[in-house]
Order: C-alpha cells, then structure tokens, then sequence
C-alpha cells in the first residue's frame, strides 16, 4: 500500500508509514496483462504508481513536487519479460529532466529518481495537470505508461482515498476516510515501520544513577561522559534506537548497538474487543506488495514483512567487535514458534499498541568483512528501488541486491538479498537448527514490544548481588549453564543436580555493574489511529537473553542477562 502527502510542496509516493498522510488518487485503465511490466513508473521507494495513475498533490510556494523513476522488466504475476534495447526517456507536457533508462537485455533495472515540479498558474490560484508518458518496445511487444501530475493550490484539496497494492500486482481502492472507530468496519491490518530517529534527545547520565563504566574511575558518579577519565563514559540514559544486552562488567562489546531502520511488520486485526482491535499473526500471503522481486534462494517480500513462526523480523543486525574483530557477529531475527506468538492488541483513540513476538536469533561468526562490517551489506543503491545496490561479503558478493535500510554506519546497510558469510548453501536457514560452520545457533528471545513501559528490577542470590536475568549454573565449572536454559529467580529453584547457582554472566547490566533497574518508556501516538493514516508512536521491550553455550558469544556479549531496546517509528491501520 502507498499514500501520498504533499503539505511540504514535495510529493513522495513513499512505502506504508514511512510518509505523512499522502494521498493517492486513481483512474483510467491499465495495458494489456501479459506486456505491463515491460515499463512501469515507480516512486522514490520503489513502489509501482499503475498505469494512468493521477497523483495529486498540494502546494508550497506555488508549486508540487513529484519524485519517479522508469522501472522495466520487473516481475508481475501474468508478465513475461522481453529484451529491450533501446533507451527509454519519459515524455510529456512536464518538465522530465533526465527521467530516462537504458534497458541491459531482459534484466530488471530501474533507473535513478528523478524530482519533476509542477507550478500552478494565476499567481498560485489556479491548478495544474501534466502528464507524463514513456514507452518501451521490444520485438513483437510494446508497453506504453504514463501517470499525470496534478498540482491543486489549496492545502486539503486532494482526495482522501487509500489505495492498497496486491501481491498480484493490482489495486484496490477505498474511497472516503478510515472507519472511525476501527470496529464500525474492522481494518485488515495494522503496520509498523521503525525509523532511525523520533526518540528524546537526553544526554546520557541524566537518569539517576549515572556511573563511569570502562574508565580508570570506573563506578563513580557521573553527569556526562567527561566526567570519566581514562577512556570511560557515564552510563545511566538508554540512547533511543540503540539495542542493549548482557551484564554489567565494563568490558566486551560496546552499546549500545546499532538497531537496521526500516523495519516493516504488519499484523492482522483478528477480531474486536471493546471497540479496539485484536491483533493476530499475518502470514507471507497476507503482506501487500508486491515490493522488489527478491532473488532465488533469499526470504519472499512477505516472509519479511510477517509476524507468523519462520518470518524475519528487521533486516540483518550487525554486532561487530572492533577491539576483537574476529569474533564480529551478524544476527538474523526469525519469528520463533512459541505460544502466543504474533498476538496483542491496539487502542483506536490513543493508539496504545502490544505485541508478543518471540525471536530466534540465529547468530552467525562472520569476524570482519571490514572493521566493523560483520553482515553482508547491499551497497550504492537506494531503499527500495529494486536492484540498485550491489552486494558486499558473503556467498552472493557482487550481485544486485536492495538495500533494506540506511548507511547508519559502517556495518550498514543491509539486506536479506545478501546473506551472511557462512549461510548454508548460500541461503538463510528457518527455524533453529543445529549449529554448523560459522552458523553458531539460535538465541531465544520472548520479545514482547509495546508502546507502555516496561521495566526490570535486579535481585540478589548467593552467588551474586544485582541479578536481572537469571540461568541455573554449575558453581564447580567455569562458565557452565544448564542446558537447556534453566531460568530462575532464586537458588532455590535450581533443582538439578550440579546445577544449584542461580546467575547471569555478572553482576549489572548493559556494561554497569552498579545498574539497579532498568526501564524503557514507548510512546503512543496519543491521537486516533483510526483514520489510516501514519502516526508516530515508539516500541519498546525489557528482555532475557540465555547463554549461546559459545565459548566467543557469550563471554564479548556479557551472556546470559538482560536486553533493552527502544523502536521510534510510525504505526498505520490498512483497511
């Protein structure tokens, strides 16, 4: 599904919640069924505008401005691709600039993104449509598109309709606003997509108690990282966006670690009670696309967008270990088979939202690919248009790939097109299985996200004094877990023999031996949510982390102990 919002002068077409409140407006008819995706226009996400398409859009300064590219060869139910040769250039009584594309045989390519501005006329009163055309030929085929551009001078003048893109690649379009209270005509879906930015902007040590952690006055007060000298820095404040795990002893990896943007799941609205929706799991099948075609071997568009047992949730995570590079991993979330999994619930006037969605982590020992580029990354491309970048690493370097999130830093970006080094067979594995190569297992993680607050408080045992997390142990061998994990709140409830400590890796969390609590606040959008519309709103969860039973994960990442995590971004009732 796409909107469109144009209240900057800039008309993006841009992925479900990743704009504000855009809006799409459809007519005329498509080409015939077995030529359409010889050339198609997309958005500067890469998102297919159907042929004909009129978007509308609402000035600034007298003027729109709409962001398309020229796709060819793209891969649609009922499509067959052909070889084209000739360049294409869009065409029309609009400003085109370089809108344009060389075709390379029959491969699908996309070319670069190109801003077209529209003015009004009359000294900003009076609205203006263009129409832009373009056309690619191959032997015996021919496939003409176009999409007209509509420049309305008042803000609100656009047609609220929702449009909705199917796996098929046809649309369906609803007419007039959301249900108002989202149980008068249930939803379909609810959408989250996390951003890289949206959270608050404390500097750490403004939580009490700050202390220096890693630096020659370690454990001392602090208001800011200057006040710890010796390399330290004050922690107290959990950074948003940031992904914090393990326990307290200054060492190991450094946090907090850096969560891939936009991350897309969709849940589906199962039932209603009380007048506010029941959220259950959505299956591949039930995510809208098409997206990009994704390559043989690697998860469909739906497998990474669902919330079902076998879906991915995020693209790759990096945690690299730029003191010790060689043992940099790169974690690969799946949705785990666990009761309850996928279930919550949404409040329509407030937009207050839970989830259950316990995650395998497959963790994979990559070392470096670089420094600090442990997964494989999709580079030089943009997000979302299909193909652009180029694998770096792992068993598909050098072949095209999508990226799935930003540059956030030298680990990123990165994309399910290209698996880690070390992937069997080249291809990502489902479920659990057992240990293999760099392939070091699964992490189980009951990650419960909600837009409340959560919080862990410590606990002491025998063994140790400040306890979130807690695993029974063999206090006669180092480092000696029980196995399966055996989670626990007191000695007491370790009853297998040998195994009679209750414990985590040490005393603390997140690099802070002297941490006491911790706590992680979301954010709801606090406005209805009912008008399918996007609204901003931030996930959080306060996790455990069990041992890996590696000799290399568990001691760099502090493991067994606690994990916290803060998700910014926007939220979105699909009807």
């Amino acid at each position: 599904m796409s909107v469109v919002d144009a209240r900057d002068g800039k008309l993006r077409l841009v992925a479900l919640a990743a704009g504000l409140g855009m809006v799409l407006f459809l007519h005329g008819a498509s080409a015939r069924a077995d030529d359409e995706c010889l050339l198609e226009f997309h958005d500067e996400q890469g998102n297919l505008i159907p042929d004909g398409n009129t978007l509308c859009g609402e000035a600034v300064s007298k003027s729109c401005s709409f962001s398309l590219m020229l796709c060819v060869n793209q891969t649609r139910s009922g499509c067959t691709t052909a070889t084209l040769k000739k360049k294409i250039r869009a065409m029309g009584h609009c400003k085109t600039g370089r809108l344009q594309l060389r075709p390379s045989g029959d491969s699908a390519a996309c070319g670069t993104v190109q801003s077209i501005r529209v003015k009004t006329k009359k000294n900003g009163t009076r609205e203006v449509r263009c129409t832009v055309s373009a056309t690619a030929k191959a032997k015996g085929r021919k496939d003409r598109d176009s999409v007209t551009l509509d420049c309305k001078p008042q803000v609100g003048a656009c047609p609220a309709t929702t449009t909705t893109t199917t796996p098929a690649g046809g649309t369906t379009t609803t007419t007039g606003p959301c249900p108002g209270d989202c149980c008068s005509s249930l939803p379909s879906l609810l959408s989250f997509t996390t951003g890289s930015t949206g959270c608050g902007t404390d500097p750490p040590g403004t939580v009490t108690p700050g202390r220096c952690v890693q630096g020659t006055n370690n454990g001392t007060p602090c208001t800011t990282d200057g006040d710890c000298t010796g390399g330290g820095l004050c922690r107290g404040h959990l950074d948003c966006t940031g992904l914090y795990f393990g326990g307290g002893q200054p060492a190991g990896i450094n946090l907090p670690g850096t969560l891939p943007d936009n991350g897309l799941s969709y849940s589906k609205v199962d039932s209603c009670s009380a007048g506010n929706p029941v959220l259950g799991p959505t299956l591949a099948a039930d995510v809208p696309g098409p997206g990009c075609p994704t390559p043989s071997g690697t998860p469909t568009y739906g497998q990474r967008h669902c919330t079902s047992p076998g879906c991915l949730f995020g693209a790759p995570l990096a945690i690299p270990y730029p003191t010790s590079t060689a043992t940099g991993t790169c974690v690969i979330n799946v949705v785990s088979n666990q009761p309850g999994v996928g279930t919550g619930s949404a409040t329509c006037a407030t937009g207050d939202t839970s989830l259950s969605l316990p995650l395998d982590s497959q963790i994979y020992l990559t070392g470096s690919i670089e420094p600090v580029r442990v997964c494989s990354t999709c580079t030089g491309g943009t997000i979302g248009v299909c193909g652009s970048g180029t694998c770096m690493g792992g068993p598909r370097n050098g072949m095209p790939c999508t990226p799935e999130t930003n540059a956030l830093n030298g680990s990123y970006p990165t994309s399910h097109d290209c698996p880690p080094p070390g992937a069997p067979g080249g291809q990502l594995v489902s479920g659990c299985p057992a240990a293999s190569g760099t392939f070091l297992g699964c992490l189980p993680i009951a990650f419960g996200l909600s837009t409340g607050t959560q919080t862990k408080t410590s606990f002491a045992t025998a063994a140790q004094t400040l306890v979130f997390c807690g695993f029974c142990f063999d206090p006669n061998v180092t480092n000696a877990f029980e196995n399966p994990p055996h989670p626990c709140t007191s000695d007491a409830e370790c009853t297998t023999p040998n195994f009679t400590s209750c414990r985590q890796q040490s005393n603390g969390a997140f690099r802070n031996s002297f941490a006491t609590t911790i706590t992680e606040t979301g954010t709801p959008p606090n406005v209805s949510i009912a008008d399918c519309q996007p609204h901003n709103a931030t996930l959080v969860s306060v996790f455990c982390i069990p041992p890996s039973y590696n000799g290399i994960v568990d001691p760099s990442g502090e493991l067994p102990g606690p994990g916290a995590v803060s998700l910014p971004g926007q939220a979105q009732f699909i009807p």
